[in-house]
């Protein structure tokens, strides 16, 4: 093996047909994380021509396939529901819609992480003015992918994603992510104040990749508050 040889990009490595089991387990997997407790938290998923999105109001841990929301991606037509019409699907729908088709991507992740929700207070140096939190010179930097370079972030460089105000429901926050999407094309998250993340990809594999290394940065930024020069040093 050339141990020269660049890897493939985590969207092009070719992976076992994605089944509805699959989006369960990854769906109960958040939930043991603390990303997706108290029925919150979404995914959605292209596959194919298809379109699936996660339920609301169902505990993530006792999510079945048959919970699953499918439907035509083009016309937006359903084509499975769950047996129980209680069930609706996620409010984050009209986002991943407008995310997969703006951008052209393959998959949503929205969670509810403690890390998530604390990077975006006020009283936090990371919260710039601009409103974006931002890192540098961190390992994980480089799990994230820069579309516009097509290409991973490098070491040396700065990942800033922008943060938009909470609203009552989150279709509600379809205004401010459009304008994410028009003013910020290297992003590949969006962070809402006092609330979550959305972070999205070329397949499910990239996103859980880009999701778990955000996180493993939002956390990093919390601790990182309790050492002031430290914290200088991680944002710049």
């Amino acid at each position: 093996m050339d141990l020269g040889e660049k890897p493939p990009a985590y969207a092009e490595v070719q992976q076992d047909e994605f089944t509805k089991q699959d989006f369960v387990d990854l769906m109960k997997h958040f939930y043991k994380k603390d990303w997706m407790t108290g029925t919150g938290g979404a995914m959605g998923i292209r596959i194919g021509d298809e379109l699936w999105i996660s339920p609301s109001g169902v505990q993530k841990e006792r999510i079945k396939p048959s919970d699953i929301f499918i439907y035509d991606f083009k016309t937006l037509t359903i084509l499975q529901q769950p047996k129980n019409q209680r069930i609706k699907a996620s409010a984050c729908g009209h986002l991943f819609v407008e995310i997969m088709k703006r951008r052209d991507v393959k998959c949503v992740i929205h969670t509810h992480s403690l890390a998530s929700n604390l990077v975006t207070t006020e009283r936090s140096s990371f919260f710039t003015p601009s409103n974006k939190w931002k890192t540098h010179e961190q390992e994980y930097i480089k799990g994230i992918y820069n579309p516009v370079e097509k290409r991973n972030y490098r070491y040396s460089e700065t990942v800033k994603v922008p943060i938009v105000e909470n609203t009552d429901t989150e279709d509600q926050l379809l205004p401010q992510l459009c304008d994410v999407l028009d003013e910020h094309p290297e992003a590949t998250a969006m962070l809402v104040k006092n609330h979550g993340v959305f972070v999205w990809g070329d397949s499910w594999e990239q996103t859980k990749i880009m999701l778990e290394c955000y996180d493993y940065l939002f956390a990093l930024s919390v601790e990182m508050r309790k050492f002031p020069v430290a914290s200088r040093t991680l944002i710049g």
